[in-house]
């Protein structure tokens, strides 16, 4: 499934409340829970506990990131990140604790006014780094954007028109779970396809000569 593959769907993944405080600076809670989750490739099993999550912005386009989806690396070069957390961190909804696959609770708060004014992206790895990850999510919402000024204030929700995922994709699987079910309202990550590494082709290519000499000997 790759990020091109959108069903339509509304509420999707979590409710995202930013505030300001003087000094202190923006305070942003972000969370996905209950059967708004995020998933696997598939829209089956929640995404892993211990996935890389981070909100925060891109200095490229959503062209170039759906462009970039199979290199994990490259998408977080490009970004700017507010706040950072683990899938599975957070008590759900004060009965399931942490622990649980594809969803989380975060409270996270940053200084100064780099993030004003710019739109909020949620990107998720099934990892703990983007080195390693082999399963990549981006998503944003239509209203999903720092508030302009740093006293300002914003409430932000993913069930609102404008939704996007933009490098993965709706669900319509069930959740693999006892505790909950998800059906359209998880976002599904994006299954990477590693391109072959230079290395690799550099070894190819040095094979390829050994036989092509030895042709040429007999």
């Amino acid at each position: 499934m790759n990020g091109k593959q959108i069903l339509k769907a509304v509420a999707v993944v979590a409710t995202v409340a930013l505030c300001t405080a003087g000094a202190r600076g923006m305070t942003v809670n972000w969370s996905a829970i209950d059967q708004n989750l995020i998933t696997s490739p598939g829209g089956t099993v929640g995404a892993p506990v211990g996935g890389l999550i981070e909100i925060g912005k891109f200095s490229v386009s959503d062209a170039t990131l759906l462009a970039n989806q199979d290199s994990p690396l490259t998408l977080q070069a490009d970004f700017s990140a507010f706040a950072t957390g683990l899938m599975g961190q957070g008590s759900e909804d004060g009965t399931h604790l942490s622990g649980y696959p594809g969803v989380f609770t975060e409270a996270s708060i940053a200084v100064g006014t780099a993030f004003l004014n710019a739109p909020i992206y949620l990107m998720v790895f099934n990892t703990s780094s983007a080195a390693t990850a082999t399963q990549v999510g981006i998503f944003k919402g239509g209203d999903w954007v720092f508030p302009a000024l740093e006293t300002g204030t914003a409430t932000l929700d993913t069930d609102t028109i404008g939704t996007t995922p933009v490098v993965g994709a709706y669900s319509t699987g069930t959740f693999a779970s006892s505790e909950w079910t998800a059906g359209a309202n998880a976002l599904q990550m994006h299954q990477v396809i590693p391109e072959p590494s230079t290395i690799t082709l550099v070894g190819l290519g040095l094979i390829g000569a050994v036989g092509l000499a030895r042709r040429r000997r007999s």
